[in-house]
């Protein structure tokens, strides 16, 4: 049985779930959280997304965004839920020290882990990965896992800003790192609704000057 099949066949039962990313989280670490956690939800999955740390506030509107945990800030909430957790995804981030303390807390649960990332190398530290450095995001990598469990007509609008939002900001608007794949995902995007128009708005329009240098300071070598 391949791995899809058999993450299929796991999420067949409500399951507790945790989502992570990591540290500093950009546009591609929490849209991609975010969506994920929306379609888990409407299968009944219990839920929930800790991130080592705070992410820019210009990425508020997202929905629940504003039920994340902050794991620098609700260690013991968080550790609470980890002990929980019958499965964790890894997301955008492919090794334990992209996720300081959270790494060492998850790596002696029992959980079944699994990974979604496109950076080059991962480290073998979930049960089953999902590796492609020729994606343009993890975002759209979200949307190909969603896609590969055959359920994409569960993706509605606030899924798909979610992921059009990492998709966005990890490709510079459409700039670089983009592949026909990448075109295709949007155009699906938009057909259930999402407005780029408003959404790049949104991201790009309203930033400030630090938060636009911390942003984009992928282009000069960090590899989140």
């Amino acid at each position: 049985m391949s791995d899809i099949q058999n993450i299929k066949q796991l999420l067949t039962i409500p399951q507790n779930v945790v989502i992570v990313s990591h540290r500093n989280p950009d546009g591609d670490a929490l849209g991609s959280s975010l969506a994920l956690r929306l379609f888990l939800e409407k299968d009944g999955h219990l839920v929930n997304v800790i991130l080592p740390s705070e992410f820019p506030s210009i990425y508020g509107f997202l929905a629940k965004a504003d039920k994340t945990l902050i794991y620098d800030i609700k260690q013991d909430e968080s550790d609470a839920l980890i002990d929980r957790a019958t499965v964790i995804f890894f997301l955008d981030f492919n090794g334990y020290d992209r996720i300081d303390k959270l790494g060492d807390k998850i790596s002696g649960t029992s959980a079944t882990k699994i990974m979604i990332d496109h950076h080059l190398d991962p480290d073998q530290i979930a049960d089953y990965t999902f590796s492609n450095p020729a994606s343009s995001s993890t975002c759209e990598m979200v949307f190909d896992f969603i896609e590969d469990l055959e359920q994409t007509s569960k993706i509605d609008v606030y899924i798909g800003e979610s992921l059009f939002t990492g998709m966005i900001t990890d490709t510079g608007s459409f700039k670089y790192a983009t592949n026909s794949n990448t075109y295709r995902v949007a155009s699906f995007l938009k057909q259930v609704g999402v407005d780029d128009y408003t959404l790049n708005d949104k991201i790009y329009n309203r930033l400030t000057i630090t938060v636009t240098r911390s942003c984009f300071s992928k282009q000069n070598g960090d590899p989140a």
